[in-house]
């Protein structure tokens, strides 16, 4: 709890009030004080030039009379009360003694010379004097009473508008989001304190309705930023981050994708330090050699003077982009096989049909079990090259896709009904695992051919059995599935060339899945088994 200045508001008007009333109350009493002294002096005096003239004129006719001895017996017993008697040596005579007040006046104006003072003492007369002012004390007391409260009452009702303000503006200054007003009683005033509250009043409202359009437009900007498909990134010049929106903060976040042995913030970083651009996009990788392609934008941020106070960075990822140019090129590729493909059907099927009804004919009139052999091997072959064939002319097709919302777990249900005795009999363990309520947006019967020409390479490839594992996985902004086998593996030149075994599956696949807006991956290594990947935009 923050501790109260000694000196406030409150006490600052309150003690001047104090103490003028104070100090003129004290005069006030001084002066009558002394009025009153004077006074009652002035009364004393009188009674003391009259006590001492009737005196002088007793020792004068006494005098005259021849009564001196008996003058000095009458006042030798005179009671000792003020009058103080001399002889002209300054003998004692009687009265007062000497020495036991303040002569207030004296003379000695008579026959003998004889010194008569009027004497006073200081301490009865002081009683005396305030014993006669008691009722102006008391009155002196209870206008000290009423200066206090009038002191307090003033100081309270100046201190209190402005500690009220002072604390409307202690609270705005520190919570400036709270709604803050000011008490009707002080706007409502007519003096310059009213009006200082009603102004402030004002203020207090321009203020809100600033801070709420401030806050309106900051929630717009965050919006607008957070809903870019691209992620920005805004530093100052100390290269502290000032803003960035969940996108950068999740491709920052992926240190294991490097560039030249660079995750994508030391890069941002070297862009800052030697303002060094990226016109080309910037491929990124991770150890199991995923890709993460980029670019990168630099703009320096000016102020009104055109002053640079920061940078404002933006990177777009264009994975999904770089893969589908890729397709593109590849597409082009089995475009010109395709017309290749048409071409050569028609040439080599009829000739594939003789010889297989020839071979067929000659078989029929062997009797050798070896000759019957070969005979079924030539058949056998002959089909195998019209199945290449269809392949081919598959390539060259161009079908009409019905596409529609497939749910991913039916799917690997059907191809597992279908699949799994095919792949028992060749020993070999055929599972799915796909999450519930995944859904792809795809033509069905052309996501069936794909499963099924990569279920049969992976069948084909492994002779000594083992594993094959359907797989779907969802992804920040795809939906991946993976067809997994553990069998030998392909060469990566043969990946390279778009085959498996010899046959134009895997170049199908890649048509039939472009035409459904999906990314097809392999990846495998002699001895490793294979992962093909398929990744569909979410």
């Amino acid at each position: 709890m923050r501790r109260r200045p000694i000196f406030d508001i409150e006490r600052k008007i309150l003690i001047p009030f104090l103490l003028l009333g104070i100090i003129s109350t004290v005069m006030f009493g001084v002066i009558l004080y002394d009025t009153s002294r004077s006074t009652k002096l002035a009364k004393e005096r009188n009674l003391a030039e009259n006590n001492i003239s009737l005196i002088e004129f007793d020792i004068d006719y006494s005098v005259r009379m021849g009564e001196v001895r008996q003058l000095r017996e009458k006042y030798r017993e005179i009671p000792q009360f003020h009058i103080l008697i001399e002889d002209r040596d300054g003998t004692y005579i009687g009265g007062t003694p000497a020495g036991t007040g303040e002569v207030l006046y004296s003379s000695s104006d008579n026959q003998l010379g004889w010194k008569i003072s009027y004497t006073v003492d200081q301490q009865v007369f002081t009683t005396e004097l305030l014993h006669e002012q008691k009722y102006t004390v008391l009155a002196i007391i209870a206008q000290l009473i009423l200066v206090l409260q009038a002191s307090i009452l003033i100081a309270d009702n100046i201190s209190t508008p402005i500690r009220r303000l002072s604390y409307a503006c202690r609270t705005v200054s520190e919570q400036p989001q709270e709604p803050w007003d000011v008490d009707v009683e002080f706007t409502n005033r007519g003096d310059e304190l009213g009006q200082l509250a009603r102004v402030f009043q004002g203020m207090l409202r321009n203020l809100q309705r600033y801070t709420a359009d401030l806050r309106r437009e900051k929630n717009l900007n965050q919006t607008i930023v957070e809903s870019l498909p691209l992620a920005v990134i805004a530093y100052d010049q100390d290269q502290n981050i000032l803003l960035s929106n969940s996108r950068a903060q999740n491709l920052l976040a992926k240190t294991e994708y490097r560039h030249e042995g660079k995750p994508l913030s030391a890069l941002l970083e070297e862009c800052l330090e030697n303002q060094k651009v990226f016109y080309d996009p910037i491929q990124l990788t991770d150890e199991e050699n995923h890709r993460l392609d980029v670019e990168l934008g630099v703009w320096r941020l000016m102020d009104e003077n055109q002053k640079s106070w920061g940078v404002l960075c933006t990177v777009d990822d264009i994975t999904y982009r770089k893969m589908m140019e890729e397709q593109a090129v590849q597409d082009e590729k089995l475009i010109y096989t395709g017309k290749l493909a048409a071409e050569l059907a028609h040439e080599i099927r009829n000739p594939l049909a003789g010889i297989r009804v020839g071979v067929q004919v000659v078989e029929r009139h062997l009797t050798q079990d070896n000759d019957r052999v070969l005979c079924e091997t030539i058949v056998g072959e002959v089909d195998r090259i019209n199945l290449l064939v269809e392949n081919l002319c598959s390539l060259s097709r161009k079908r009409e896709l019905k596409k529609d919302l497939i749910p991913v777990d039916e799917l690997f249900e059907e191809i597992l009904l279908l699949y799994s005795k095919i792949a028992e009999n060749s020993h070999i363990s055929l599972r799915c695992e796909a999450p519930k309520d995944v859904l792809l947006y795809a033509d069905k019967s052309a996501m069936k051919q794909v499963l099924i020409n990569l279920i049969n390479n992976s069948i084909k490839a492994m002779k000594s059995g083992g594993e094959i594992l359907m797989k779907a996985d969802v992804q920040e902004d795809c939906v991946c599935l993976w067809i997994i086998d553990d069998g030998p593996g392909i060469a990566a030149e043969r990946l390279g060339e778009g085959n498996r075994d010899g046959g134009m599956g895997l170049s199908i696949v890649s048509q039939l899945l472009r035409q459904n807006d999906a990314a097809f991956q392999i990846k495998s290594a002699p001895g490793q088994g294979t992962k093909a990947r398929i990744t569909f935009r979410r």
